[in-house]
């Protein structure tokens, strides 16, 4: 690795005022050990606690550390395809939620295969940590998405990280945590001899507050964007071969 290069940390919030700053801390924390520059875009998804007011300070504290702030809340998908456009397409990219659940030494693992694959994509290395309703809602909503675009794939919203320019220019239907799925769908139909990975990371308990992600309203929500996902994705495949023609 040469100094030159740069990853960016995409952390979307929604209501992480007692989360971000640990969050944030712990990234700057493994910083000095890892032979690249880090810079930290935290985007603030419309919070309505004290959430932005945290960011500032880890503004203040941390160089390379900035935020983005939105009035409303527009999901982690728009939030996350908001921050690649505020991102230089050279720049490496991975994204890690506001609440403090992954443990960023895990980067180390996808540094050591960036230079053998496009995107890498990570898997739980310690899933028991995580408790069993969402570990049955990942499993099933990744064998569904495994099915309706051909993948392969251990896990799909985990930690990750690939070139900002492989996304650049890629929209979604998908807004929530089915915006993923969508937007690989559509760089592989960009180019594809694109080099997909597959890396292990580790989690740790989540010490404030409680995920949404299997409330009903929820996974209702995710089931309409992995619908409206695949048919966008199914448009974009039509345009593209035909723009070929």
């Amino acid at each position: 690795m040469t100094q030159s290069e740069r990853v960016t940390v995409i952390i979307c919030c929604l209501n992480e005022e007692k989360n971000i700053e640990k969050t944030v801390d712990d990234i700057y924390e493994v910083v000095p050990g890892l032979d690249i520059e880090v810079n930290v875009l935290m985007i603030n998804d419309g919070s309505t606690d004290n959430t932005e007011q945290a960011m500032i300070r880890l503004g203040e504290k941390y160089e390379g550390c900035r935020h983005i702030s939105l009035e409303k809340n527009i999901g982690l998908g728009a939030a996350t395809m908001l921050a690649h456009e505020n991102i230089d397409d050279e720049s490496w990219v991975t994204i890690v939620p506001g609440d403090n659940e992954f443990d960023f030494k895990s980067i180390q693992s996808f540094l050591e295969l960036k230079d053998q694959y496009d995107v890498l994509l990570g898997y739980y290395g310690n899933a028991v940590i995580r408790p069993l309703g969402r570990r049955i809602a990942s499993s099933t909503f990744n064998t569904v998405t495994n099915f309706l675009y051909s993948y392969d794939c251990r896990y799909l919203n985990g930690m990750k990280m690939y070139k900002a320019k492989t996304f650049k220019g890629l929209q979604t239907e998908s807004t929530g945590h089915a915006f993923f799925a969508e937007l690989l769908a559509k760089a592989i139909i960009r180019e594809p001899s694109l080099r997909i990975g597959e890396v292990p990371f580790w989690v740790r308990g989540r010490k404030y507050g409680k995920s949404t992600a299997i409330q009903p309203l929820a996974i209702l929500k995710a089931v309409k964007d992995t619908l409206y996902g695949y048919i966008s994705v199914a448009e974009y495949r039509e345009q593209t071969f035909r723009g070929k023609e």
